[in-house]
């Protein structure tokens, strides 16, 4: 996702630099829209060419794919808790962190902020770069130490960190202290500071989370299993974020407020994270012919 939002606003930039702005809001910002159908035939195209794992390969083998992955997501032994968790204590907490420290920020920056968009952009782009490292930091750490440390560490840090990097961002981002709407090197600095922070946070929690889920769930339903919730959270939780918020901010007046929707659904996912979320790492990603098909996450019979 990380990438996808880098890619998205280095294309943004590339058309839009070179264009009057005149041209750009006339005609331009189609361009970008009209390069995301070369990526679609591109992602079409890796999708086709994907091989499947060999615990599939071995379960299709022995007769043992669900019939029905959708409905069996709901009725395998044990999992509709795991559906739980994985959507209340995984990704709406994780998905709300990352639109926060990507999307909020961005349009913080240039609506309460009043920095000029170009240069708003480049903020918030040259803070996703940077903080791109720590998802997979994050990711090879929960080898290590396992998925639910960075997680629960992450959440916990978001609910104390969160309001205090946007004020740092609001103080420096002022418009009272900016030039044509551009904040001087000295506080951008600082506000890419802030947002590599967030972003710090983000990749807490999400960098164990493409392992953490695959070892959560057994495979003859692991990708229904998995996308149910991730989707859920991802579309709901996380894609409302934006809107949510704004339309907090706006009816309070206090640009600041629209964080508490943010803090709440973090709030509710640490709670569920702690008491119900297993540790998963070093766990067998498998289920096939010498493995029971139960609760026991592929414990050998």
């Amino acid at each position: 996702m990380v990438g996808g939002f880098i890619l998205s606003l280095a294309v943004v930039l590339a058309v839009k630099l070179p264009l009057p702005e005149a041209e750009w809001l006339r005609w331009g910002w189609r361009v970008p829209f009209l390069f995301s159908i070369v990526l679609l035939a591109v992602s079409l195209w890796m999708r086709l060419k994907l091989a499947e794992s060999p615990v599939f390969k071995a379960l299709k083998e022995a007769g043992e794919t669900a019939a029905n992955p959708f409905k069996e997501a709901f009725t395998y032994p044990g999992n509709l808790k795991r559906l739980f968790v994985a959507l209340f204590g995984i990704a709406a907490g994780l998905t709300v962190i990352w639109y926060t420290a990507m999307f909020t920020a961005l349009s913080f920056l240039q609506v309460a902020m009043k920095v000029e968009e170009t240069a708003a952009q480049l903020i918030v782009g040259g803070a996703a770069t940077i903080g791109l490292m720590f998802f997979v930091i994050f990711g090879a750490l929960s080898d290590r130490i396992g998925r639910k440390p960075p997680i629960v560490i992450g959440y916990a840090l978001t609910l104390v960190l969160l309001f205090p990097m946007f004020w740092i961002i609001g103080h420096y981002a002022d418009p009272a202290l900016a030039v044509n709407g551009v904040p001087t090197p000295q506080n951008i600095a600082i506000i890419v500071g802030a947002l590599v922070v967030l972003m710090c946070l983000s990749g807490m929690t999400y960098g164990p989370v493409a392992a953490l889920l695959c070892e959560m769930f057994p495979s003859r339903i692991r990708y229904s299993s998995m996308s149910i919730p991730y989707h859920f959270g991802t579309g709901y939780f996380g894609g409302f974020q934006p809107f949510i918020a704004s339309y907090i901010a706006a009816s309070t007046g206090d640009p600041y407020s629209g964080l508490w929707y943010t803090w709440g659904v973090v709030a509710m996912a640490l709670v569920v994270a702690v008491l119900w979320l297993p540790e998963t790492a070093g766990k067998k990603a498998t289920s096939h012919p010498g493995f029971r098909r139960d609760d026991s996450e592929g414990r050998p019979r």
